[in-house]
């Protein structure tokens, strides 16, 4: 009875998670960096967007800087399948590792900084 139980929580968390992700966005700057100019400089930040559909997820790597802020300078596009392990989302790959699901927020344990995980909101 007990592994009944918990096979059912376990399903409930994996459909609700995949229900929650499905055809959505999530963003996160994943590092940055300073150009030098004649005039001073600008700050460049490297974001990643996924954006999750039925069974894959696109992938998009980009960057964005403060000087030309409405620019997005594309990096690359890649397509992975995605799946769950109860809030666990594992994406094939994924150069940041497997993604924890709570609250419309997706995480890492990789880290960025070197007191802060990588954090994916939602948009």
């Amino acid at each position: 009875m007990m592994k009944r139980i918990a096979f059912s929580f376990v399903i409930f968390c994996v459909i609700s998670c995949h229900k929650n992700v499905d055809k959505t966005l999530y963003e996160a700057r994943v590092g940055s960096s300073c150009a030098k100019t004649s005039s001073g400089g600008y700050m460049i930040y490297d974001s990643c967007r996924l954006i999750f559909n039925q069974n894959k997820v696109k992938i998009q790597y980009y960057q964005a800087d403060t000087d030309n802020p409405q620019i997005m300078r594309e990096n690359k596009i890649e397509y992975h399948k995605y799946t769950f392990d109860g809030n666990i989302i594992y994406i094939d790959h994924f150069q940041y590792g497997k993604l924890f699901y709570k609250n419309d927020l997706l995480f890492t344990l990789y880290r960025i900084e070197s007191t802060d995980t990588l954090k994916f909101i939602k948009k």
